[in-house]
C-alpha cells in the first residue's frame, strides 16, 4: 500500500497536464468560489414587530397634536464628473490589460466562467 501511495505521489511529481489558460482560469475560478462562498443576505423584517406601548410611561399633555414625519427621501446620488472621467480611465487601462494579452483575457473568461458555473451547480446551500 505504502509503495503504491508512493509511486502516485511521485508520478503526479513528475507527470504534468498541459492545460491553456481558459481551463487554468476555469478550475481557479471554481475552486475560489467553492473555498469561499457567499452568505445569504438577511432581511430585517421590522414592519412585524409589535410593540407593547403598555409598557411605556409617556409624558402626559395637556394638548395633544399630531405631527406629521417629514423623511428626505435622496433619490439619486450625483457622482462629481471628475469622478466619472477617472472611474473611466481606470476601468480602460484594466479593460486594456485583457486585450493586450490573450492568455490572461481566456483566463479571466475562464475564471468568471468558473465562479458562476460553482455558484450555479454549487451544493453549499447554508
Amino acid at each position: 500500500m505504502k509503495f503504491a501511495i508512493f509511486t502516485l505521489i511521485s508520478l503526479t511529481l513528475v507527470i504534468s497536464a498541459n492545460a491553456g489558460a481558459y481551463q487554468n482560469g476555469f478550475i481557479t475560478g471554481m475552486v475560489v468560489e467553492k473555498i469561499s462562498p457567499r452568505k445569504k443576505a438577511e432581511f430585517h423584517r421590522y414592519n412585524t414587530m409589535i410593540i407593547d406601548t403598555s409598557l411605556f410611561d409617556f409624558p402626559l399633555q395637556k394638548n395633544p397634536v399630531c405631527r406629521p414625519i417629514q423623511v428626505k427621501i435622496a433619490k439619486n446620488i450625483r457622482v462629481p464628473f471628475g469622478v466619472r472621467i477617472i472611474f473611466i480611465l481606470i476601468t480602460i487601462l484594466c479593460v486594456q490589460r485583457g486585450i493586450k494579452d490573450p492568455e490572461f483575457g481566456e483566463f479571466m473568461v475562464g475564471y468568471i466562467l468558473g465562479m458562476f458555473i460553482e455558484s450555479i451547480m454549487g451544493d453549499n446551500d447554508n
